[in-house]
């Protein structure tokens, strides 16, 4: 589905298959930067970059020893941990808009999160120093 060699890069990870199965949602560093790309499960055809990565304080760093992408169950949304300024937190983002909200949490660390299956919830691993635990909201 990806080709390093003929995209020009190093890294492609994290995919995550849509709900519906018809998306998969990766990390990439095909523009130099770690993105957010969604590509046809199809065909491999990108269709959209949803996350421009290390440009703001918002999506400083993606988390790549742990990374981890989340769908929605409805397929609308994503959702994923970053190092977003001085804490991490998680993202939800609009694959159709591009809407970001941020979850601030008062952690310091946050990896690995998950959505329900009905999408009422987000489990993910909190760190506060030195404990980690799976955590909810």
């Amino acid at each position: 589905m990806t080709n390093h060699t003929k995209d020009g890069n190093f890294y492609n990870t994290s995919p995550a298959i849509s709900p519906q199965g018809d998306k998969i949602a990766f990390i990439s560093d095909r523009n130099d930067y770690f993105d957010v790309y969604i590509m046809s499960a199809l065909d491999g055809e990108i269709l959209d970059k949803v996350v421009s990565g290390q440009k703001t304080n918002n999506f400083e760093e993606m988390h790549l020893l742990t990374p981890r992408i989340t769908w929605s169950p409805d397929g609308k949304k994503l959702a994923l941990a970053v190092k977003a300024g001085e804490r991490d937190a998680i993202f939800l983002v609009d694959i159709m808009s591009g809407k970001q909200e941020k979850i601030q949490l008062d952690l310091d660390g946050v990896f690995s999160v998950d959505w329900s299956n009905d999408g009422n919830l987000l489990a993910f691993v909190g760190v506060k120093s030195p404990q980690s635990d799976i955590l909810y909201l």
